[in-house]
C-alpha cells in the first residue's frame, strides 16, 4: 500500500511539473510578444490557458482519487492537499497571462508604437518570471529556507508596480491622447503584481509542505 501510495504520488508530481513548466514558457512568450509586440506569440499565449486549465483538472482528480483510496496522514496529507493549493494558484497565473496579453493586443491594434516607455514594465516581468522558475525550482528541491527568499522578491514587484503606475497615471493626467493605452498598462502592471502575489503563495504551500507551517508573505 504504501509503494503504491509513493508511485501514484510520484505521478502526481510529474504532473505539476508539467503544469509549472508550461507556465514557465506561457511567461516567455508573454515577455517575448510584449518586446515585440507580436500579435501572433500573444494569441497563442492565450490559447495555452486551455493546457494549464486541462492539467489542473486532471491534476485535482488525481489528488482526490488519492485522498479518498489511500487516506493519508501527517506529511503525505500535507503534501497532496498543498498540491491542491498549489495547482489554484497556477492556474490563476495562466489566466493572468492570458489577461496581459489581451490587453497587449488592443495596446498593438490600437497604435503602431507603444506611447510609454515599457523599459520598467519589462524589468518587473523578469523578475516576475524568475519567482516562476525558482519556485518551480523550490518544489522540486523541497527547499523551504529558498522559498523563504523567493518571497521577499514580492517586495521589489511591488515597488515596480507602484513606481510605474504613477508614472503613467502622471503622464495621463498630461495628455488625455495616452490614456487608451495607460488604462491597459495599469491593468497590465496589476496582473503582474498579482503573478508575483500568487508565485508567493505557492512558496507558502511548498514551507507548509515540507514544515507543516503556514505563514502568509502577502
Amino acid at each position: 500500500m504504501r509503494n503504491e501510495f509513493q508511485n501514484r504520488l510520484c505521478e502526481l508530481h510529474k504532473e505539476i511539473m508539467k503544469m509549472n513548466t508550461t507556465i514557465e514558457k506561457t511567461m516567455d512568450m508573454l515577455i517575448e510578444g510584449m518586446e515585440k509586440r507580436d500579435r501572433a506569440i500573444l494569441d497563442e499565449v492565450i490559447e495555452r490557458d486551455n493546457i494549464v486549465d486541462n492539467l489542473e483538472a486532471d491534476i485535482e482528480k488525481m489528488c482526490i482519487s488519492l485522498i479518498l483510496r489511500e487516506q493519508p496522514v501527517a506529511f503525505d496529507l500535507r503534501n497532496v492537499t498543498s498540491i491542491l493549493k498549489i495547482i489554484t494558484d497556477l492556474e490563476r497565473i495562466a489566466d493572468h497571462c492570458t489577461d496581459i496579453a489581451k490587453y497587449l493586443i488592443e495596446i498593438i491594434d490600437s497604435s503602431d508604437k507603444y506611447l510609454f516607455d515599457t523599459k520598467d514594465i519589462s524589468n518587473m516581468s523578469f523578475i516576475v518570471k524568475e519567482m516562476i522558475t525558482s519556485t518551480t525550482e523550490c518544489y522540486i528541491k523541497s527547499d523551504e529556507i529558498k522559498a523563504r527568499d523567493i518571497s521577499l522578491s514580492d517586495d521589489k514587484v511591488d515597488a515596480y508596480f507602484t513606481d510605474i503606475v504613477t508614472s503613467i497615471e502622471s503622464i495621463m493626467e498630461r495628455d488625455s491622447s495616452k490614456i487608451f493605452q495607460g488604462v491597459r498598462f495599469l491593468y497590465i502592471v496589476k496582473y503582474l503584481e498579482r503573478i508575483a502575489d500568487h508565485s508567493t503563495n505557492i512558496c507558502e504551500w511548498i514551507i507548509y509542505r515540507v514544515t507543516g507551517e503556514h505563514i502568509q508573505y502577502n
